[in-house]
């Protein structure tokens, strides 16, 4: 697989930037069944608290009976592709 990047931005950022977006949607999803707990509100409370989270539900998430491994598109938003 070859992987590509837009010239002038470090490929490292934009992986972090992928992880953070992920990381948002999983406790945006988790917001629709659980109210009290939102983005906006873990990371008030520190990234500690926030990646804790975030943790615990990915193994809320693969430990279900009926996970199965999602086909992930592989996009780069910043050459204005979907994420």
């Amino acid at each position: 697989m070859a992987i590509s990047w837009t010239p002038g931005y470090c490929p490292a950022s934009i992986t972090d930037y992928d992880v953070v977006k992920a990381e948002n949607a999983l406790v945006d999803k988790c917001s629709e069944y659980i109210p009290e707990i939102t983005a906006d509100k873990l990371h008030c409370g520190g990234l500690d608290t926030f990646k804790k989270c975030v943790d615990l539900l990915i193994g809320l998430v693969v430990n279900y009976p009926g996970y199965r491994k999602p086909a992930i598109p592989t996009t780069n938003p910043l050459k204005g592709g979907a994420a």
